[in-house]
Formats: structure tokens, sequence, C-alpha cells
């Protein structure tokens, strides 16, 4: 009895899983990667480094670019090589070629979608390409997005590429959004409510623009209560015209050098030539402090 149990369980789980569902520490490091494109790259770099064979960290790599240079390209050449029945590594050589020889690339991933009609990676990488100037085709972004959206029902990536649907799509594609992220308890999904506001406003008449404006402020109540991101919240109140809760949650500057020598100079006016010496002296040490702890020099 309890064998079966644990059999029936065991097989919701695989059945609740999908195929864009990354490992448990591929999810933890990518939410512990930096902002900046740089430290980011070379974050994902050093981890691939101990990880060589790990197709998450591979692909993870390869998104994290728009075009990979000729070494990088030849090693994935050559690591398909070594597995020619791996449609991963197949995969990875094609995504290394975008930017550089994405015909051949959408070669390879037409050959991919032979095999397995399914495969999200290519489905994903093909968003992009389908946006491109290059490559533009918003029927063929709109089957990807589809085919992504129905394979992985819960990922929200795919979803930024909602400006680049026609309206129907778009409007269809944001009622799923919104489901997912007034469920969802993860802060990355949050970041995606200023493009389904957007979006929103975008595909509704001009008669209903108040009633989505309306939608759009108990969105921004309810991300109050979960004291979400104040700078989120500003975006969403600036949107449907809120000037008084966009001023409420937008921070201070943080003090720069530049803008407290700003503050330094309408504060202290510079010398004229016939006041005396003691104030000639006074607006030097006052400069001194301020550039000393600007930590600049000041010139002349």
């Amino acid at each position: 009895m309890c064998s079966r149990i644990f059999l029936a369980f065991f097989v919701s789980a695989i059945a609740s899983a999908e195929r864009c569902d990354s490992p448990p520490q591929i999810s933890q490091f990518v939410r512990g990667l930096p902002e900046t494109e740089n430290a980011r790259r070379a974050a994902i770099q050093s981890r691939l480094a101990s990880q060589p064979d790990d197709f998450w960290m591979n692909r993870l790599f390869l998104d994290n670019a728009i075009y990979e240079r000729r070494a990088v390209r030849e090693q994935y050449r050559k690591r398909f090589e070594e597995h020619p029945d791996s449609i991963d590594d197949y995969y990875l050589y094609g995504r290394s070629l975008v930017g550089s020889d994405t015909q051949e690339a959408l070669r390879i991933y037409s050959a991919i979608l032979a095999r397995d009609p399914d495969y999200p990676w290519v489905h994903y990488s093909q968003l992009l390409v389908f946006r491109s100037s290059a490559f533009r085709d918003r029927v063929k972004l709109e089957a990807s997005f589809e085919a992504l959206t129905r394979v992985c029902p819960s990922w929200t990536e795919p979803y930024r590429y909602l400006t680049s649907m026609d309206e129907d799509a778009a409007s269809r594609a944001a009622a799923r959004l919104r489901g997912i992220i007034t469920r969802s308890t993860d802060p990355v999904d949050a970041r995606l409510y200023p493009l389904l506001w957007q979006t929103e406003l975008r595909v509704r008449p001009k008669s209903e623009q108040d009633a989505e404006k309306q939608r759009i402020a108990e969105d921004l109540r309810r991300l109050r209560e979960l004291d979400a991101d104040h700078a989120l919240i500003a975006n969403g109140a600036r949107l449907i015209g809120d000037a008084q809760l966009a001023k409420e949650m937008t921070p201070p500057p943080k003090p720069t050098p530049q803008l407290e020598l700003r503050t330094f100079d309408s504060l202290y006016p510079f010398p004229k030539q016939d006041d005396p010496p003691e104030k000639r002296r006074a607006y030097a040490q006052a400069q001194l402090r301020i550039a000393t702890k600007a930590n600049l020099a000041v010139s002349g």
C-alpha cells in the first residue's frame, strides 16, 4: 500500500514538472547573479568552468550574449560532433551561431523541431531571432510563443516578448500572464507587472481605459501590502497618472560626487574680485571640504 502511495506521489510530481523548470541549484545560482551585464557574464563563465558538461549552465551562458566569438562557436561545434545523437548539444551549437550565422542556426533549429516539435529552447531562441530586424517575422514569433507557453505554461520569460505581438495575440497572452503573476509569490515574476500594464493598456479600447487603470490601481494596492519594490509601484503609479503615489514611492536620489558639487555651487557662489580675503578664504576652505568628501580633485 505504502509503495503504491509513493509511486502515485512520484508520478504526480513528474506530471507537474515542466520542461523549462531548471534544477534547484541552477535557480538558486541565477537568483544570486549580479545585475550588470559584464559581471553577470563573468559569474556564469566562472561557474561553467567547473561544470563544463552541465546543459543548464551552457544554455545560461549562451542566452546571456547576443553574439559569440569564433572560439566559442568552435567549442560547441566540436561538442556536437562528439555527441551527434544529442539533441541538447545540437541545440547548443545552433544557439552559439545566432548573431554570426543565424541562417544556419535556423536550419539547425528546424532539424531539431522535426525530431521534437516541443523542444522548448529552440522556440525560446526563435523569439529572439524573429524579433530581430534582420529576421523579423511576427507570425513565426507568435507560433514559437504559443508552443513554448503550452509546453512550459508557468514560465514567465517568454512574456517579455509581448511587445512584439499583434493586439489579438498580445491580449490573450497578457490574460495568461496576469493569472500567473497574480498567483506567484516569486519577486522575479512581479518585475513583469510594468510590461503587463503597458500591454493591457495597449490592447484595450479607449472606452475601457479607465477600467484598466482601476485594475492597475488595485494591483498597486496589493503590491504595497506585499511591500513590493517601490520603484515597481512608482512605475505603475506614473502609468495611471497617480502623481502622489509615484512621489511617495520614488526614493530620494543617492548622493553622488557630482550632486555634492552641484549642491555646493548653489550654496556657495564663487567669490567676486572685490570680496574681502576672509570671504575668499572661507570659500576655498568649504570647497576643499566638499571635494574631500566627494573624493574628487577640484581644479583651479
